[in-house]
């Protein structure tokens, strides 16, 4: 079992604390829905998750608006690796009650265990903004926020947590495991701008690193593309980075327009990144950072990137691959899913970054 859901176990139990099983048997049919939801605890906690269902859904016989057990529900249907389930429960426990702050952090960290990290931003700012003061709200956002390589927003949230809850002690972990991440992440960016710029000439040594002579004319070109990481899971973030010369027989400011348009199987996905500046002679460097979608195909997609100026233009393609969320590679260093209950091939839950 995830240390995340041992957590969501323990609030769960904490909710239903005082409220005790009936003290005699009774025929199911004289039995109360509180009595399936405190028998659905028990189950719940002790790994027992068929059982549950089936009491939850026996308690939602008896009162169909009984949220905690749609939210307890969803939480068994969470432990099975069922995560479609889980969040159909986690959507009707809002219809009913769309104050329920709990059931927006559940639906989130289910949709982070389907790597759908921008959802499940989503629902735990729902919940932040019922209660601001729900550490585990914060938790999971940073967590999310981690997903996506967003270090600055997850350090901020996961200290939030701490604040809120000193003794949160995985909250304190993965605050940890995030500062090495980001630490890694930002010295890997850095360590593959270095490299590409030792391969550059500087913007005053370009006319003789590329033998520039007056009479060729105005020059505008792409001379290297790449992505950074060029392997990455649905919901992070990839820089897209180009290397491009200007020489021109005036040497004055040009002004350039630099595109990336980002495909799959052809298709243009979202709007091409934009930006204009302004350059002498020389050979210049630019990224534009893209978010890979949530609910991105795996495979590989293809960036082609322009600089077009009245001087003339240049196009070339860089490529990145998008793979399955918990390929060996794609996490952070010396993490490592948890165990079962989450079969092979299934995202695990939040918690580990």
């Amino acid at each position: 079992m995830s240390r995340l859901l041992v957590n969501l176990l323990v609030m769960i139990s904490l909710a239903w604390a005082g409220t005790a099983l009936a003290a005699e048997p009774a025929p199911d049919g004289e039995k109360s829905a509180e009595f399936y939801v405190n028998q659905g605890v028990d189950h719940l906690q002790n790994g027992r998750y068929d059982q549950a269902i089936a009491d939850y859904t026996k308690a939602l016989e008896k009162d169909p608006r009984l949220v905690e057990a749609y939210t307890n529900r969803g939480l068994a249907h969470e432990a099975k690796g069922q995560l479609d389930q889980a969040i159909a429960d986690y959507t009707k426990a809002l219809g009913i009650n769309p104050q329920e702050a709990s059931a927006y952090v559940s639906r989130g960290y289910a949709y982070h265990a389907k790597g759908q990290y921008k959802r499940a931003i989503g629902d735990f700012t729902k919940a932040i903004a019922i209660n601001p003061n729900y550490a585990q709200a914060y938790h999971g956002r940073g967590n999310a926020y981690a997903a996506g390589k967003d270090y600055d927003k997850a350090l901020r949230d996961l200290n939030a947590a701490i604040k809120l809850d000193p003794k949160f002690e995985l909250a304190h972990k993965d605050r940890d495991k995030v500062r090495g991440a980001k630490k890694d992440y930002d010295n890997q960016q850095r360590a593959a701008r270095e490299a590409v710029e030792e391969e550059e000439p500087t913007p005053k040594a370009a006319p003789q690193a590329h033998n520039y002579n007056p009479s060729q004319g105005d020059v505008v070109a792409i001379r290297r593309v790449y992505a950074s990481p060029s392997k990455v899971a649905p919901g992070q973030q990839v820089n897209l980075w180009v290397a491009y010369t200007i020489l021109t027989l005036s040497n004055t400011p040009v002004s350039m327009t630099l595109t990336r348009e980002v495909r799959y199987g052809g298709n243009l996905l979202g709007q091409p990144y934009q930006t204009t500046v302004s350059n002498y002679n020389g050979t210049f460097m630019d990224f534009a950072a893209y978010s890979v979608p949530s609910d991105a195909v795996i495979g590989t997609y293809t960036v082609t990137t322009r600089v077009i100026s009245s001087y003339g233009t240049s196009q070339r393609d860089g490529y990145f691959v998008v793979l399955p969320p918990w390929v060996p590679g794609l996490l952070p260093p010396g993490v490592v899913p948890p165990p079962a209950p989450f079969p092979p091939g299934m995202a695990p839950p939040p918690g580990v970054y």
